[in-house]
């Protein structure tokens, strides 16, 4: 029984304490927008394109738009509005970020996001039908691990059931993202401290963004990080090197002094993780 606990904590690598609760998101007269956080830490003056994604059982249909619905630029603190009409009312959407500028978790340094991510992020939303029918208004937040769910959606049709499986398979090989919804818990900064409301997912998916920031260290880009991990995601688990890989990125992170969480890993074996409010 203790050897199988000890096990679910080393995957799970984090266990942090509930803040309040935050949200995002929103609709507008005029056409339907879709809106959310841009971050591999938070991207500032980032481009932001939103495309059609033709979604249809039949694959020769099924496909991604070329010509941008519309197009935006990101905010100091990562978030982007962007209206895309109301002549689209179903399918789905990709959204892609490219250039701006982010706070590098691991250094603490400005990075040009194109140095890391020379073709940017991308994120896969499927089915925007009801969003539009409601009014709400679309988030769709862009990161390293929307783009691993692209790019697990690779040459399959682009069905809106093709797209939330690629996503839910990334969500289901890093432990850490256990119940995060990538696409729309909005990322924060973890250099400084959590603002008010801020919620446990939050902190565990901006921890997991902090931790990727350790592994693109020195002159490792997306590109070559996205090659190491999309065979476990496709498989649907960490292999036992990428594991330890993202565990001791994560402790590095967690103990390092650009953490201003709050939470702290200590000891391997249990993975015990304190937060000071």
């Amino acid at each position: 029984m203790k050897v199988k606990m000890v096990c679910s904590l080393v995957l799970s690598f984090l266990a942090l304490v509930m803040f309040g609760c935050g949200g995002d998101g929103g609709g507008g007269a005029g056409g339907t927008t879709v809106s959310g956080t841009a971050a591999k830490g938070l991207i500032n003056g980032g481009t932001v394109q939103i495309f059609e994604i033709i979604s249809s059982q039949n694959p020769a249909k099924a496909r991604i738009g070329t010509t941008a619905l519309g197009q935006g630029t990101t905010a100091a603190d990562g978030s982007y509005a962007v209206n895309i009409g109301s002549t689209m009312t179903k399918g789905g959407l990709l959204v892609k970020v490219t250039g701006g500028t982010y706070k590098d978790e691991a250094t603490g340094s400005t990075v040009n996001l194109s140095t890391k991510a020379a073709s940017g992020l991308q994120a896969a939303f499927g089915n925007i039908s009801g969003a539009v029918r409601r009014g709400t208004g679309i988030v769709v937040n862009v990161t390293p691990f929307t783009e691993l769910g692209v790019e697990a959606l690779g040459a399959s049709t682009p069905t809106d059931a093709n797209i939330a499986a690629a996503n839910a398979k990334v969500i289901a090989t890093f432990p850490a993202l256990n119940g995060v919804n990538i696409l729309t818990v909005k990322p924060i900064d973890v250099t400084t401290a959590p603002p008010a409301g801020t919620t446990a997912a939050q902190l565990n998916y901006s921890v997991a963004l902090a931790t990727v920031s350790e592994l693109l260290t020195g002159t490792t880009t997306m590109q070559q990080l996205s090659a190491q991990f999309l065979p476990d995601v496709l498989a649907g688990t960490l292999s036992t090197t990428n594991q330890a890989a993202v565990i001791a990125a994560e402790l590095n992170f967690l103990g390092s002094a650009n953490n201003k969480t709050g939470a702290t890993g200590v000891s391997l074996g249990t993975m015990t993780v304190t937060a000071t409010p």
